[in-house]
């Protein structure tokens, strides 16, 4: 079981946010260069939001941003090819 998956099933056991949340929830710690935080909430949005077309991309996207910041160069590239 991947980490992300764990983190998926402790959220649904407290009850989730909306995709819409949790990446405002993700840009906010971005924006305060919390990058590793960011990236774990936009993973979040990116396992339990798939079938959202839309939150997932924005999610895949903005993850890439924060890899980026961090100076993950590539898997920041490996998610933005994701959304090209």
């Amino acid at each position: 079981m991947s980490a992300l998956t764990t983190i998926a099933s402790a959220l649904k056991k407290v009850g989730l946010r909306s995709a819409e949340q949790m990446l405002t929830d993700g840009e906010l710690l971005f924006r305060t260069k919390d990058y590793q935080k960011a990236i774990l909430v936009f993973s979040q949005v990116e396992v339990q939001y798939t079938g959202n077309k839309p939150a997932y991309a924005e999610a895949v996207y903005r993850g890439g941003e924060a890899l980026y910041a961090t100076k993950d160069y590539l898997s920041a590239r490996t998610k933005f090819k994701i959304v090209a």
